[in-house]
């Protein structure tokens, strides 16, 4: 884009620099929308023609192609440092690949496959103690259940107090308090099944 504006400043250097600002930004935002030279005529040709003292419309499609030829050559530098594109010559179909696999399973030498460990294998006795403790404890829960429920409901007697502040207690003096606090203990209510 550095090289764009050399030649604008050489091509044209007696251009405004809010000119330069605008037809730079066209350049620099427009880049990847620019297919060929005529569209970057379009974008910017008048503009330039605006500013040229005595440059024809030849002239200005010659410059219009330069900065074409430097964008081009700007965007095909950026993708030699991203990596080159890669086009493949046939299209591929993902689904027949993965109706195969079960076939290949022993072929498959990828990173993104993952590779299982013996290391997981379940230790046969661990596994048995583990459900005979499961068991017990069933039968365990299944003996306090058939048991008879012995009613072991305590009532207790529901308190409430008032409890006031020193700053309320001054504001109730004074007759603006309107608000008080109530306290519940040991209060329960039932609704239905809750």
């Amino acid at each position: 884009m550095a090289d764009c504006g050399e030649l604008i400043k050489e091509e044209f250097p007696h251009i405004d620099d809010e000119l330069y600002q605008y037809i730079d930004g066209v350049l620099t935002n427009g880049c990847d929308d620019f297919e060929n030279i005529d569209d970057l005529y379009e974008a910017v040709g008048e503009v330039l023609q605006e500013v040229a003292e005595n440059k024809t419309d030849d002239d200005i499609r010659d410059i219009c192609s330069k900065l074409f030829r430097l964008l081009k050559s700007d965007e095909d530098a950026s993708t030699i440092k991203n990596g080159p594109t890669k086009v493949l010559n046939a299209p591929i179909h993902l689904g027949s690949i993965a109706a195969n696999l079960d076939n290949n399973v022993d072929e498959i030498k990828s990173i993104w496959v993952n590779h299982r460990e013996d290391g997981f294998k379940v230790d046969q006795r661990k596994l048995e103690k583990a459900e005979a403790k499961l068991q017990q404890k069933q039968g365990k829960r299944n003996d306090q259940s058939s048991k008879p429920v012995t009613n072991t409901f305590k009532p207790e007697t529901a308190t409430a107090s008032q409890v006031t502040s020193k700053k309320d207690a001054k504001l109730e003096a004074k007759g603006s308090n309107r608000t008080a606090d109530i306290r519940i203990e040991n209060f329960d209510i039932a609704y239905g099944e809750r």
